[in-house]
């Protein structure tokens, strides 16, 4: 088979796989917007103020890929931190705000950071748990970053052996540790955080009234807000860049739950007066999905250029999987994997939109109308 691959098909390996996205992976159709989140980072970079954004698509349609590109962008300036993370079913919203600051925690790498003792010092002064813990995980001590983490639960001897007197057992005091966290990245020259948080929709998973989703954004307001808020200190800190990718219903829940609160009050308006004009990713054009098939194609080329950059796949093939996948992303590499996959079983030569049919039919992904 893999012979076949490579003399027939001249590739390494298929450029289609479908399980999740990567940041490897190529992104069409997608410039305007991209050159757009790159505007708001470089907008942002170093200011004093927070910034929220949201990025909306359908099931398929790249929001993933999205934050992902957004990261590698991120991560090519010393003075930018990124964190990925996703929101999950299970998260409980009665005790949000605690648990979405420790997740983050969960994603950084205390070991990289060598806070400055003056900024170490001054905090002290105001928060000396928070200072304390910082420093220590900073330092490597694995205690200070279970804390920090939420990673079980300290008993008193591991709490004194620490140095402090109380767990993270509250939003308020998640905060206090993200405040603390925000003002000693600054000291080391990490002038913004850039949160790219995925899947959003999560959230409503577990509604089961509007009041406590609301109350998910309305202690997202208050972190977005922390940078106006005075501070305990007269250190500067690092401001957040944020970025949420939210599925076409998720969005619709915000924005029902807006319209309700409009006459029964709330502080989901209050949340949506401080986001930026929010990026919907469309559908993919014809030629579009072209360009996907061939820069994957591209990418696992073996040997000398086949003539064609389609093959094995025919200009008809093409066509016909872009009007089977109405444009979405996804579903155009899910159908070239599972005809590439049965043309290199059945060593077949060039996948046709003859075969393609064939091929979807047997599998239950097309019915001829």
């Amino acid at each position: 088979m893999s012979s076949f691959l490579e003399g027939k098909y001249h590739l390494k390996r298929d450029p289609f796989p479908t399980n999740v996205a990567t940041a490897k992976d190529p992104m069409v159709g997608r410039d305007k917007e991209y050159a757009a989140w790159q505007r708001i980072i470089k907008r942002c970079k170093g200011e004093t103020a927070n910034s929220l954004n949201f990025i909306i698509g359908d099931y398929g349609l790249g929001k993933t890929l999205a934050l992902y590109k957004i990261q590698e962008y991120v991560l090519e300036d010393a003075k930018m931190q990124s964190i990925f993370m996703r929101l999950l079913p299970e998260d409980k919203i009665s005790r949000f705000g605690q648990m979405f600051i420790q997740r983050i925690f969960s994603r950084i790498d205390f070991s990289k950071l060598r806070f400055a003792k003056a900024a170490v010092k001054t905090l002290e002064e105001v928060l000396p748990d928070e200072a304390l813990v910082m420093r220590k995980a900073a330092e490597g001590d694995p205690l200070a970053i279970q804390l920090l983490r939420g990673e079980g639960s300290l008993n008193k001897a591991e709490m004194a052996s620490l140095g402090v007197r109380k767990k993270i057992g509250s939003t308020e005091a998640a905060i206090r540790y993200w405040l603390s966290y925000l003002i000693l990245l600054k000291s080391v020259g990490i002038d913004t955080v850039v949160l790219l948080i995925d899947e959003v929709e999560y959230l409503f998973s577990q509604m089961k009234g509007l009041a406590g989703v609301s109350m998910v954004f309305n202690t997202l307001r208050e972190l977005h807000d922390l940078s106006n808020m005075p501070q305990p200190v007269s250190l500067p800190a690092s401001n957040v860049v944020f970025f949420f990718a939210v599925s076409d219903d998720g969005w619709r829940n915000i924005n029902m739950i807006q319209k309700k609160e409009r006459s029964q009050g709330g502080p989901m308006n209050a949340f949506l007066r401080r986001i930026s004009p929010p990026t919907t990713l469309k559908r993919l054009t014809q030629e579009e999905a072209l360009q996907l098939i061939q820069l994957r194609l591209s990418e696992q080329r073996t040997g000398p250029k086949p003539s064609k950059p389609l093959i094995p796949f025919t200009d008809s093939f093409v066509a016909f999987i872009y009007e089977l996948s109405a444009g979405v992303p996804h579903l155009v590499v899910s159908y070239c994997h599972e005809i590439l996959r049965k043309g290199l079983e059945e060593n077949v030569p060039m996948l046709t939109k003859d075969y393609a049919k064939k091929v979807l039919r047997e599998v239950g992904l097309y019915v001829e109308s």
